[in-house]
C-alpha cells in the first residue's frame, strides 16, 4: 500500500512540476527582437519567446498590431503578410551555423544577423476585416468571426478521384 502512496504522490508532483513550468512560460513577456518589411507587401517579426497555443498566438498579433503599426512601422496599409518567427533565444551568427536554415537580415550590424527559421504565425491580410492566421506553414487556420472571436478554418481538400 505504501508504493502504491508513493507512485501517486511522485505522479502528483511531476504534474504540479510541468503545471508550473507552463505558467511560467506564458508569462514570460515577448520580446521583439526586430522587424523588416520587404517585397513591397511582406512584413517579417522577429519574436523571442513566443505563445506555445494557437489562441495565444493570434490573440498576441492583435494585442500587438497596433505597436508593430506605430512604433515599428512595418505594418503598412499594402501590407498583404505578417509571418512571426521565434528565434528561441536570440539572433544567431551563419558562420556558427553553417547547416541551419536561416533567414539573415544585412542591415543589422552584427555578426549574429541571422534567425533559424522558425515560422510560428503567418497573417494573411486579404481585406480591413478580412484577416487569416495559420499557424507556421502547412499549420491550421483560424480567422475572426463578427464577434472578434477566434474561429478555426475549415480546410477541405479537393476530391482528387473525380
Amino acid at each position: 500500500m505504501n508504493q502504491k502512496y508513493r507512485k501517486m504522490r511522485l505522479l502528483l508532483l511531476i504534474i504540479f512540476l510541468c503545471l508550473a513550468g507552463y505558467n511560467f512560460w506564458t508569462l514570460r513577456d515577448v520580446k521583439i527582437l526586430y522587424t523588416d518589411f520587404f517585397w513591397g507587401k511582406t512584413t517579417v517579426v522577429v519574436v523571442d519567446h513566443f505563445p506555445m497555443t494557437d489562441r495565444n498566438k493570434v490573440q498576441w498579433y492583435l494585442e500587438h498590431e497596433e505597436e508593430l503599426k506605430t512604433r515599428y512601422e512595418t505594418i503598412k496599409p499594402f501590407t498583404t503578410k505578417v509571418i512571426i518567427i521565434d528565434a528561441n533565444g536570440g539572433l544567431v551568427s551563419a558562420k556558427e551555423n553553417p547547416h541551419e536554415d536561416l533567414r539573415c537580415f544585412d542591415d543589422i550590424p552584427s555578426d549574429k544577423k541571422c534567425v533559424i527559421k522558425n515560422t510560428v504565425l503567418i497573417v494573411n491580410i486579404l481585406a480591413q476585416s478580412l484577416v487569416h492566421f495559420q499557424m507556421g506553414y502547412g499549420g491550421p487556420l483560424y480567422s475572426l468571426d463578427e464577434k472578434g472571436n477566434i474561429q478555426p478554418e475549415i480546410q477541405e481538400w479537393p476530391n482528387m478521384s473525380d
